[in-house]
């Protein structure tokens, strides 16, 4: 039936062609325009800007059909792998998912799968050249490779100080410099000599060229020998000082040997070069897809960095407060839908408006409520959207609770849409002995599930402002 639907046209097309003379055993064939004209020849009619005949008109429609039909069909699968991935962390996983205390550790949703741990964000995945916004609260997208040629893909967003701009000479210099790895500053000779560890993100050029004589594998370049790249986004040359150097270039990136390699920046030590500081709170999502493009986990974390009697700093709370205040940010993450009559998918991102009411015996009494709206899916508003977080203290519950019990609902302008799933926040920043200073910023993840659609991110908001009661 499908197929016969999109053969009408064709078909009327070629009744239209007949009783206008064009075939059909007519005795007057069409009048050709004159040279210069833009009309068709005898046997064609004007389709999509073409003369075609009945018979490619055909052909045409069934042709784009089929590709309608594929689009849809891998639209559908994506969107089912998704609601599967996702609904793991609601009805599989014993142990959901909570903010971490430390470092960039994954909070995943496949516990089978490869854990992100350490300061992968920084020295694997690479940094997107476009800026994304979550509500108030901006961002970056990430790319790389992961364990058995994987690959990840996510976006990461971060309140408070994110990365400092300085001279490369300085940053590889300092001992601490974040995310500066396999790196160190030869002063005598102005420029970068390479060592261990350097991540092979971090590296491009090397192009493979008979000019350059390298191929696909291990390449020995000969002393001297110089190649236009970038290094930790700088542009500039790597060059060979000794007599053998090697470099390795597969799918997953270059790679090059500890030894020999420098690198000379484009406008020396003052090249100025993006350091990332710990002093901020990070949330964000990622997702790995096998070599084969099947997706394997997605994973969600919310960190903070920097000492919590610090101004600037942004590390979990522990203390003791008094006070209620509100806080304003964003929220990002996926979304899947799939069901026999329809398949959507696609990244989100969202504003956040949350309440804090801290306890000033117990902080672990602290609740956190409020709403996340504003929604946009890859981009495209979704008006009527908003998650509504119920009151819950901090640390309490998880991602998996069932009707009456989630704290969280996710609704279409008056329609529910979902209201299984749940949501785990912390505080972060602000003076730790103190009762009546705020916490910096509050941060977490949530997930939110009916049958056949997932909502699940992560969530961060800062700009506290005390309620006066």
């Amino acid at each position: 039936m499908r197929i016969s639907r999109l053969l009408m046209p064709a078909v009327t097309l070629a009744g239209a062609l007949a009783l206008a003379g064009c075939g059909g055993g007519s005795d007057s064939p069409m009048k050709k325009d004159p040279p210069g004209g833009d009309g068709c020849d005898e046997g064609e009619i004007e389709y999509n800007g073409s003369c075609m005949t009945a018979a490619e008109i055909e052909a045409a429609g069934v042709k784009k059909g089929e590709e309608n039909a594929s689009m849809n069909t891998a639209k559908a699968e994506r969107a089912k792998a998704l609601v599967d991935v996702l609904g793991n962390v609601g009805k599989n996983n014993a142990t959901p998912p909570v903010p971490a205390d430390v470092d960039l550790n994954a909070q995943t949703y496949d516990t089978n799968g490869p854990a992100i741990v350490g300061n992968t964000i920084a020295s694997v995945l690479k940094k997107g050249s476009d800026s994304l916004t979550a509500g108030t609260i901006g961002g970056y997208s990430y790319s790389g490779e992961g364990a058995g040629g994987s690959k990840l893909s996510g976006a990461i967003f971060a309140i408070g100080k994110t990365e400092e701009q300085e001279d490369i000479k300085d940053a590889a210099g300092a001992a601490a410099a974040a995310g500066l790895v396999g790196v160190s500053w030869n002063t005598d000779d102005e420029r970068l000599v390479i060592g261990t560890g350097l991540p092979a993100a971090e590296v491009s050029g090397f192009e493979i060229s008979e000019s350059s004589g390298l191929e696909a594998g291990q390449n020995s370049p000969a002393v001297g020998k110089r190649f236009a790249g970038e290094l930790y986004g700088l542009p500039g040359h790597y060059l060979c000082v000794v007599d053998t150097c090697m470099v390795t270039i597969v799918s997953s990136g270059t790679t090059l040997s500890d030894a020999g390699w420098v690198f000379e920046p484009t406008g020396g030590g003052s090249a100025k070069v993006s350091s990332a500081v710990a002093d901020n709170l990070r949330f964000g999502w990622w997702i790995t897809e096998d070599k084969e493009g099947e997706i394997t986990q997605v994973d969600l974390h919310v960190v903070g960095g920097g000492a919590d009697d610090d101004a600037d700093g942004y590390a979990r709370r522990s203390a003791s407060i008094s006070s209620k205040a509100t806080y304003t940010g964003g929220a990002a993450g996926q979304y899947a839908h799939h069901s026999d009559d329809s398949s959507d998918y696609g990244a989100f991102t969202a504003s956040a408006e949350l309440t804090a009411t801290f306890d000033s015996d117990t902080y672990g009494n602290s609740t956190l409520e409020g709403t996340i709206d504003s929604f946009l899916v890859d981009g495209k508003a979704k008006p009527g959207w908003e998650v509504k977080l119920s009151e819950r203290q901090t640390g309490a519950g998880g991602l998996n609770g069932t009707d009456g019990d989630s704290d969280i609902t996710w609704h279409d302008g008056n329609r529910t849409i979902a209201d299984d799933g749940g949501y785990v926040w912390a505080a972060y920043g602000g003076d730790a002995d103190s009762i009546t200073t705020l916490p910096g910023a509050v941060g977490g993840v949530f997930n939110v599930y009916n049958d056949d659609s997932r909502l699940a991110g992560a969530f961060g908001a800062s700009d506290p402002k005390l309620v006066q009661e």
